[in-house]
């Protein structure tokens, strides 16, 4: 299972299991689209509305490409005013800025964040 793997690659273990149960709470959501899927959780940074992209997997290797419109779409629905993932993958340090995402800080566990205003 790759969520199992994105668990292990990012220090999560319980990642999948945190993923279901915010789900049933309905604090995060399932999308699924063709040959990915992505789970959006809302967040708040000093009060400021925000979407965190909680997990993410595509099959397609432009993934990032197509689905951050929908992502951004999905966020504006909600009134977010930015959009935020972390990461442990490098690639996205060389493509992100490509399709709008800037990169933060690390957070603490060491992983990179990227992050999108509205």
């Amino acid at each position: 299972m790759l969520i199992k793997k994105i668990a292990s690659d990012c220090g999560e273990p319980n990642l999948p299991q945190e993923i279901y149960e915010a789900c049933l709470k309905k604090q995060a959501f399932l999308f699924v689209r063709d040959r990915a899927w992505f789970v959006l959780k809302t967040i708040s940074d000093c009060e400021i509305p925000g979407v965190l992209v909680w997990a993410a997997i595509s099959e397609r290797t432009d993934g990032l490409n197509e689905y951050t419109d929908l992502v951004k779409f999905l966020s504006i629905k909600i009134n977010a005013r930015f959009i935020r993932f972390h990461t442990v993958r490098k690639g996205f340090i060389r493509v992100a800025s490509k399709y709008g995402w800037q990169r933060k800080d690390d957070d603490s566990m060491g992983r990179m964040i990227f992050e999108m205003t509205l």
